[in-house]
């Protein structure tokens, strides 16, 4: 008897489910290194933003000798007074507190932009304050003198209350963190 050799064309279902496993798995890291780049990207607009943000600052303290009188200013939920720091910065740059670079805001109840600056020290002194998504930004966070561990904290009251009382800058009441250094 002889047999017939089949001359088939064509993958077999393992073949097939083989290659598409392997597109899957390599999916699946693309899509998660886009992810971290974008959130790198996003940080680096924060950073970014902080800075021009405290170059207006200086602008307007030098203009009006003293910072804006906006208190406790931050970007959770609607907002608390993001129009005061919006206009009084404006002579000085476009600030626009909805933008996506200060939220979306933190499941958590925490919010990605702080500013402050107090009438008990005759606005001479602020704290601003930026959360970073991804942890390569640590640096930022970690040298800043500031009492929040997760959060790049920049101006004077940060880095006064964490010398002097210990404690954050954001939430102080009363009197406590006047001055700066």
């Amino acid at each position: 008897m002889e047999r017939r050799q089949q001359n088939t064309k064509g993958f077999t279902l393992i073949e097939l489910l083989v290659v598409i496993a392997i597109i899957g798995v390599l999916a699946t890291i693309v899509l998660s290194s886009l992810r971290s780049a974008r959130t790198k990207a996003m940080d680096a607009k924060r950073a970014s933003a902080i800075k021009q943000i405290q170059n207006a600052l200086e602008m307007y303290n030098i203009d009006h000798g003293g910072y804006p009188h906006c208190n406790y200013v931050h970007t959770y939920h609607n907002g608390n007074q993001k129009s005061c720091l919006e206009n009084a910065l404006s002579p000085y740059m476009a600030l626009d507190l909805d933008d996506k670079i200060f939220g979306p805001y933190m499941q958590n109840g925490d919010t990605l932009f702080r500013f402050s600056s107090k009438p008990a020290d005759n606005y001479q002194t602020y704290g601003m304050s930026i959360r970073f998504i991804d942890k390569s930004y640590n640096h930022f966070e970690q040298n800043d003198g500031g009492h929040y561990s997760y959060v790049y904290e920049v101006g004077q009251r940060p880095k006064y209350c964490e010398d002097k009382y210990h404690s954050g800058w954001f939430i102080s009441g009363g009197n406590l963190c006047i001055g700066g250094n």
